[in-house]
């Protein structure tokens, strides 16, 4: 485990660019792991890694706020869903349904869960969902039900139509100790300690 004091400003890598193995497999690891600043102090989480493989700097109250890259919905069974990109070679993943009778059968189908995908915040109270900008700043009270820098991909390998998150920085606002995760690699874990 990697710890680290510092003031004013710190910088984590989410994954390395330092390489293991053949050069293809990339670290999935925050550098440091666990950090300790002061209040008011600011951390900005990079992705760095040289290959496509994105990750997530995700805070959350507890399980039920977990947001897993893919969801499902319930929509009805006429609806018909057209890709805006004609001609794409695309499809929505239907998963067949018995629920309802006659004209009211429904379709459960699989979505990219944007609550995974995008730098979002959700407040104390869970009524106030507000969508950040991709890089964003945000300052920490450290109640939040919810809070995601999105998928940071590293420079150059951001997949065609995404948006380039490139970092993610909080100001931390309260004495506590946060930690976080890579909803991408659960694995990674992290801790903020700010005096």
């Amino acid at each position: 485990m990697l710890t680290a004091t510092v003031k004013a400003q710190v910088s984590i890598e989410a994954g390395s660019a330092s390489m293991i193995g053949n050069g293809t497999s990339p670290l999935t690891a925050f550098v440091p792991q666990d950090i300790q600043i002061n209040v008011g102090e600011s951390v900005t989480w990079t992705n760095p890694t040289p290959v496509a493989e994105p990750h997530t700097t995700t805070f959350f109250a507890n399980e039920t706020f977990f947001a897993p890259p893919l969801a499902t919905f319930t929509v009805p069974n006429s609806t018909e869903f057209t890709p805006v990109a004609q001609g794409a070679n695309v499809e929505p993943t239907i998963v067949p349904s018995s629920s309802g009778s006659g004209n009211n059968l429904t379709k459960t189908v699989v979505i990219d869960n944007a609550r995974s995908t995008n730098p979002i915040v959700i407040d104390s109270t869970g009524k106030n969902v507000t969508y950040l900008s991709p890089n964003a700043t945000y300052s920490f009270q450290g109640n939040e039900l919810y809070l995601n820098s999105g998928w940071m991909w590293p420079e150059g390998v951001v997949p065609p139509g995404a948006p380039y998150l490139a970092t993610f920085t909080l100001k931390f606002e309260k004495p506590g100790t946060y930690p976080y995760i890579c909803i991408v690699h659960p694995w990674m874990t992290g801790s903020v300690t700010v005096n």
